[in-house]
């Protein structure tokens, strides 16, 4: 477990895989989390995450809508703020962005946004083996 050294309440950021990831894997992200963080935490998803979702919904692959729905669904029950990506800048960008900031940790499940985000020094959380989430970098 992962013990955070300021008593700041560390927000978890998911990204739109993460939140797709448990109705495609059948895995708990609120139980994994508390088996993974010694530490006060919340859970936020970043508006232009649930704007890539929504896009989702409009593919022709009935099981994408299907998982996209669900996501949508899951990410009412976190916090949502209000941050979408700038004009001409992807939402990866933002959660790079967004990973620099001390009190914030992404949680993703793509590993080009992960070699991303420990570029600039930031710890990240992901899936392993398909089966649990593990942090990646160590919590300032």
């Amino acid at each position: 477990m992962i013990k955070m050294k300021k008593k700041n309440v560390l927000k978890v950021v998911l990204d739109t895989n993460m939140l797709m990831l448990p109705i495609q894997l059948n895995i708990n992200i609120t139980a994994e989390l508390d088996k993974l963080l010694e530490l006060k935490y919340e859970i936020v998803v970043p508006e232009g995450v649930i704007d890539e979702l929504k896009k989702l919904l409009n593919i022709s692959n009935p099981k994408t809508r299907r998982i996209a729905k669900f996501a949508l669904e899951l990410a009412k029950k976190f916090k949502i703020i209000p941050l979408r990506p700038k004009v001409g800048e992807s939402t990866d960008q933002l959660l790079v962005q967004l990973a620099k900031k001390k009190d914030y940790i992404i949680c993703t499940c793509d590993n080009k946004l992960r070699r991303k985000i420990r570029e600039v020094g930031a710890p990240v959380i992901f899936l392993r083996q398909m089966s649990h989430l593990v942090i990646e970098g160590e919590i300032p």
